[in-house]
């Protein structure tokens, strides 16, 4: 049994990143545990000068959870060409610890365009050293991420690359 923790840079409403996450949720077995993780909203601002033992309680707790789980699966849309601020922040949370070395991280970007918020979460995460593989890393840009009034995608190539990347959580 994997247990996966899913963060999400977006807490719109209806938001497709979201919408994503449920998704994969849906679409993994039942020998898997998935859970979307909101805190992140609710996080300090992260700063340098301080030390562990001073860490927010919640920021503590995010940590345990990120121990606990096996795979991190991440939800981004593009802000202003890059990583939402909210996400970066969690990640920032992180630079003390070893949580993620080799831990296995799998993220889509979901954005009009996406290419920089993708290239951005990558340098960002290759500070931390998890386990990133290319079938964990997608971006649906454009009209491809986008559904129709049943929310069903309107390109199959992106459902495709959706089961892609469920069979690749599967597989990690």
């Amino acid at each position: 049994m994997t247990r996966f923790l899913a963060l999400c840079g977006s807490k719109r409403k209806n938001s497709l990143n979201k919408k994503l996450l449920i998704d994969i949720e849906q679409n993994l077995s039942d020998e898997h545990t998935f859970e979307i993780y909101d805190e992140i909203y609710d996080f300090p601002l992260f700063h340098s000068g301080i030390e562990y033992e001073d860490y927010p309680k919640i920021i503590k707790e995010y940590i345990a959870k990120l121990d606990k789980s096996d795979h991190i699966v991440m939800a981004i849309p593009e802000y202003i060409r890059g990583v939402p601020a909210t996400l970066k922040n969690a990640i920032e949370w992180l630079l003390a610890s070893n949580i993620l070395y080799k831990k296995p991280v799998s993220f889509k970007v979901s954005s009009a365009r996406g290419d920089a918020c993708y290239d951005n979460l990558i340098t960002f995460l290759k500070f931390l050293n998890p386990k990133l593989h290319e079938d964990g890393m997608l971006l649906l840009s454009g009209g491809k991420r986008l559904r129709d009034e049943n929310g069903q995608f309107f390109y199959t190539e992106t459902n495709n690359k959706l089961q892609n990347f469920v069979q690749h959580l599967e597989q990690n």
